[in-house]
């Protein structure tokens, strides 16, 4: 695959054909038909985490508390993800990074010492628990909670369950993925690109069957084999995948 970088906007260019995902303001009528037909769409006007505008690195490292977190290193920009506690069954397996739990404090040392680093990366990945800060679950309480129930009810979609706070180092790649729940991304700050690839099969419900997970591995070990040339490494790339995420790396 090969990439370009436009001038104007900084962003690679890919030799695939790309489609701009739409922008449109939540109540407009054309980005509630993308949502019910499960195409991706980005939402204006939700206000659905304005308290979190303020979360700079100093406010977080503040007022996130002395609990641990998860932080992920990584050799390259691409975090490989892997269910760690299915791969026993895999002897040859060998983990693409390394999991870390540290305090906030410590992940913001961290990540300031890794900049300019091309030897190792960076990503913090975890929830947000009773055990942060009273800023942080003032923050938290007062995102848009009845708008994103609304939605959901509106959308037939499953109970609110989870919530993800991501720090990323510029650069970072989080590889191709199938999510196993619908989900709300708010980008809070700095910028962030996605590609979305049509499902096989062509609508997924959730939690996937079994068929739908044997669809969804022929399909990727397909993409592999020809993207690597090589059917040797395509176990190496799909063993993450059967252990346990669906994730397409």
């Amino acid at each position: 695959m090969e990439t370009t970088v436009d001038t104007e906007s900084g962003l690679k260019r890919f030799s695939f054909q790309v489609k701009p995902v739409q922008r449109l303001h939540w109540e407009d009528t054309a980005a509630d038909h993308l949502v019910t037909h499960e195409e991706p769409v980005i939402l204006t006007g939700t206000n659905v985490v304005t308290p979190a505008l303020r979360w700079t690195l100093p406010y977080l490292e503040e007022n996130m508390g002395s609990t641990k977190h998860t932080v992920y290193l990584s050799k390259s920009r691409t975090f490989m993800y892997y269910d760690e506690k299915k791969v026993g069954a895999f002897p040859e397996f060998r983990e693409p990074m390394k999991k870390r739990e540290w305090t906030f404090s410590k992940f913001v040392d961290e990540l300031k010492s890794h900049m300019g680093r091309k030897d190792e990366y960076i990503y913090y990945q975890d929830a947000l628990t009773d055990a942060v800060g009273t800023s942080i679950k003032h923050d938290f309480l007062h995102f848009n909670w009845k708008w994103l129930n609304d939605r959901r009810q509106r959308y037939n979609w499953g109970q609110l369950t989870t919530n993800l706070l991501l720090i990323s180092q510029p650069g970072n790649i989080t590889p191709c993925h199938y999510d196993e729940q619908h989900n709300y991304f708010c980008q809070v700050i700095q910028n962030i690109v996605f590609f979305k690839s049509g499902p096989v099969p062509s609508k997924i419900n959730y939690p996937l069957n079994e068929q739908q997970k044997v669809a969804i591995t022929r399909n990727i070990e397909k993409m592999l084999n020809e993207a690597l040339q090589d059917p040797a490494e395509v176990l190496l790339f799909l063993l993450p995948v059967t252990c346990g995420m669906w994730y397409v790396f």
